[in-house]
């Protein structure tokens, strides 16, 4: 539809991103569909870009990825801590994410990124720390921070609203982001988007 669209016709795209959710669900074949038919519409030097799971992608399917022309990954680590992602629902554990990273590096992958979120309850500023220096440690190109939302009719909210689980205080939060800038600042990461930080180059 936007292709057929005059104002979008002429557009040369230079990123494409498959995001929000967990992409990383479909086959490498479903995707390769949805990029063959906008091929003719993106840039020679294009960034394909692709949200996973570390729960939901095998080295195998990580090389197919590569071959349909899948570039970067956001890997959606979210913690570094079993107790905090059992928190937060993952299906992943953080001995699972640091090996599939390795898998990711093995497959040929230079170009990715780690997904971490700050605020979540019976998280502390130790934890933080120790989730961020093992994101540096294994040298992403990219690094996103999110605090915690709660959405309105999620179980989170419910919890939340019958007070069986008491969110991260707010100074606290102030305090973990404050940290992040820290620690990835004296690391060489630029932060260019308040939740977003990347070494020199590989903004995305």
């Amino acid at each position: 539809m936007y292709l057929q669209n005059p104002p979008f016709g002429g557009f040369h795209f230079d990123t494409l991103y498959f995001g929000g959710g967990t992409p990383s669900v479909y086959d490498a074949s479903d995707l390769k569909k949805i990029i063959s038919r906008i091929t003719p519409y993106l840039s020679q030097n294009v960034e394909l870009t692709c949200e996973v799971n570390p729960a939901t992608l095998s080295r195998e399917q990580l090389a197919r990825y590569r071959d349909i022309g899948i570039n970067r990954l956001s890997i959606g680590v979210q913690s570094f801590h079993d107790q905090e992602l059992a928190f937060l629902g993952r299906i992943h554990r953080a001995a699972e994410a640091e090996q599939f990273i390795q898998h990711v590096k093995s497959s040929g992958f230079e170009n990715w990124g780690i997904d971490l979120i700050f605020g979540i309850p019976g998280q502390t500023i130790d934890s933080w720390r120790d989730s961020l220096r093992r994101t540096l440690a294994l040298a992403p190109k990219h690094i996103s921070l999110y605090g915690l939302t709660v959405e309105e009719g999620t179980p989170l909210a419910s919890a939340v609203h019958s007070r069986r689980v008491r969110l991260c205080h707010e100074e606290s939060e102030r305090h973990m982001y404050l940290l992040a800038l820290e620690l990835l600042g004296k690391a060489g990461y630029e932060h260019y988007e308040i939740s977003n930080f990347s070494l020199p180059g590989f903004r995305s």
